[in-house]
């Protein structure tokens, strides 16, 4: 038998072994009660409290794992044996907090904490990898406090032959890590499986050598499963997918579709916040929002051979009227400590320090509505490049995509905690969260490859939309797609405009995420967007991984959140009250792609 079949027939095995032993069963009662589903996703770490924007665009706090407990044991008490409480995945990554999640497990461990019975994997969580995705599982297993959730991953393809694999393979079986789980609730026998979507997995190359199966026909398998051999009454689906405007595109909406056995889907991935829910064919879909602002809450009647009758569903804002739990609050205020001497102080930070103020709030790219053809850059992304352009320590050029801008910066004072969470991802070779800044050259003709990153993949992807320092576009969107920058202008040493040659090498700064995409550009354009890294004699890098910024002498890396901190702090006191004042120049988006004449 060949390796690969080996695997696979393990895999089929372990399926088949750990599927009905997922959970602990309790004796059905005698009659069918409706079944209360409390459910989140991409909670991204957000155990704290958090400055927010409310849906006037006000500055209110908001999350909070001490909060949501209150809101969750509220729900849930008297009302045990028909209450359920899941997550759709990306439960780490978004936070300092996610600084020690290798050492603690803070983010299951608190699930735990919580009651959460299941959960599953996000793309986010396998961000730092799979071998440090292992050592959080490890370490959320050996700090639990009671029973963790289980994690559901169903299409998520550990290879056991694989030597690179053997850490997180471990993990998995030890955590567990299963492929569905069964419990009862509501005198109902419930089944519960787990996706990462096609969207998410493109999202992750990190994840590498960790293969995701076409989730569709992953869900087909495993619903048939649930519904023949274990014989469950209602099957819910924990997806990491997603939905969108793009009915054409909107992954969980395909899947219920394509996969009429499943009753709920809880969809995450796109930080969607559904309300009303949707229904397609008989399948119900739901999501809460990211972050931890809002609980989900659907009652549900379902009737032996019927569809889901939905008795109730609401969106419960999870804000600073609600007390927190004070033994999830004394956890949480544990990690904080420790990720306060595992992140900041090595930087010369400390856990919740204020930095700067700011008059003005600045939204995600994200989160601006803009649907339309032209990019509409938030003045955010502007103070982001600016940032990485201002970190280099001459003038140069500076790329970001507003993928990896995760929070808005709030009016009111900023602290350490809100630059780190506005750039919370990834994590470097030197082993402290961040992604690094890297700065390289590139020709001018690449620079216009990078360019058309945005008009061409940014209407299909939005977070490919670009934001850029030291430089503006002019675009045509009724091009053919990956030849829509008409013309491209670079800023002057004295502040001016002069066209781009694309002979010449121009000094470019970015951050790691968007060099793990260079293959990802180059694969999804057909090979039209090759962009070579380059030093400053014009050769080829024989990585871009060369060309990283580092802070300091002991080998640290220059890491874009504390790019950002630094020029936040760099900035005038016009109060003079102590505190640097961010700029009224970023209050409206500066135009650096503009419509073609």
């Amino acid at each position: 038998m060949s390796r690969k079949n080996f695997a696979v027939v393990l895999f089929l095995f372990m399926t088949a072994l750990l599927g009905p032993s997922a959970a602990p069963a309790v004796p059905a009662p005698g009659k069918t009660e409706n079944l209360v589903l409390l459910f989140t996703h991409d909670l991204h770490s957000h155990l704290d409290p958090y400055p927010a924007l409310d849906a006037s665009g006000k500055p209110a706090q908001a999350g909070g794992f001490a909060r949501l407990a209150t809101v969750i044991d509220r729900e849930r008490t008297g009302n045990e044996s028909r209450t359920l409480l899941a997550d759709a995945g990306d439960f780490s990554m978004g936070t300092v907090f996610h600084a020690v999640r290798e050492s603690r497990g803070g983010e299951l461990v608190a699930m735990g904490l919580l009651g959460y019975d299941a959960t599953t994997y996000g793309n986010h969580d396998f961000e730092k990898g799979p071998g440090l995705l292992a050592q959080a599982l490890e370490a959320a297993r050996k700090n639990a406090r009671g029973r963790l959730p289980s994690v559901v991953a169903s299409n998520t393809f550990v290879d056991p032959l694989d030597p690179g694999l053997f850490g997180l393979r471990d993990a998995q079986y030890a955590a567990p890590v299963i492929p569905y789980a069964v419990l009862r609730r509501a005198g109902m026998k419930i089944g519960l499986f787990g996706l990462m979507g096609r969207d998410a997995a493109s999202d992750v190359p990190q994840a590498s050598p960790v293969v995701f199966t076409d989730p569709v026909e992953t869900a087909r398998r495993i619903v048939s499963l649930l519904r023949e051999r274990e014989k469950v009454d209602l099957v819910i689906a924990l997806s990491h997918c997603g939905t969108w405007a793009d009915k054409a595109r909107s992954e969980d909406e395909l899947l219920a579709r394509a996969v009429p056995g499943i009753d709920i889907i809880v969809s995450g991935h796109t930080h969607t916040v559904l309300d009303p829910y949707i229904r397609a064919g008989d399948t119900v879909i739901v999501s809460a929002g990211a972050y931890c602002r809002y609980l989900g809450r659907l009652e549900i009647e379902k009737r032996p051979g019927g569809k889901v009758a939905v008795r109730d569903y609401r969106l419960i804002p999870i804000t600073s009227r609600v007390p927190g739990k004070a033994e999830v609050a004394g956890f949480v205020s544990g990690l904080a400590a420790e990720a306060e001497k595992t992140a900041l102080e090595p930087m010369g930070y400390r856990f919740g320090q204020v930095i700067a103020e700011s008059a003005l709030s600045l939204p995600m790219p994200l989160e601006e509505g803009n649907p339309g053809p032209l990019p509409a850059p938030s003045g955010l992304g502007n103070l982001v490049a600016d940032a990485y352009r201002a970190a280099a320590g001459e003038t140069g050029l500076a790329f970001q995509a507003d993928g990896p801008i995760r929070a808005p910066l709030v009016a009111g004072k900023v602290t350490v905690n809100d630059a780190f969470r506005i750039l919370s991802l990834g994590q470097g070779f030197d082993g402290r969260a961040g992604y690094p800044l890297l700065a390289f050259r590139l020709t001018g003709a690449d620079v216009r490859e990078v360019l058309e990153t945005d008009p061409s993949l940014g209407p299909l992807k939005p977070d490919a939309r670009l934001q850029v320092s030291g430089m503006r576009a002019s675009i045509d969107p009724t091009a053919p797609a990956f030849s829509r920058v008409r013309a491209v202008e670079t800023e002057s040493r004295g502040g001016g405009l002069a066209p781009l040659d694309e002979k010449a090498l121009y000094k470019v700064v970015t951050n790691g995420y968007l060099v793990m995409m260079i293959g990802y550009l180059d694969r999804v354009s057909g090979g039209r967007l090759t962009v070579v890294p380059r030093d400053a004699s014009g050769e080829p890098l024989a990585s871009p991984w060369t060309a990283r910024l580092f802070d300091g002498t002991d080998g640290a890396e220059l890491k874009e959140w504390v790019a950002l901190a630094r020029f936040l702090q760099s900035f005038p006191d016009t109060d003079e009250n102590g505190l640097p004042d961010v700029p009224a120049t970023y209050a409206r988006p500066l135009p650096h792609f503009v419509p073609a004449p």
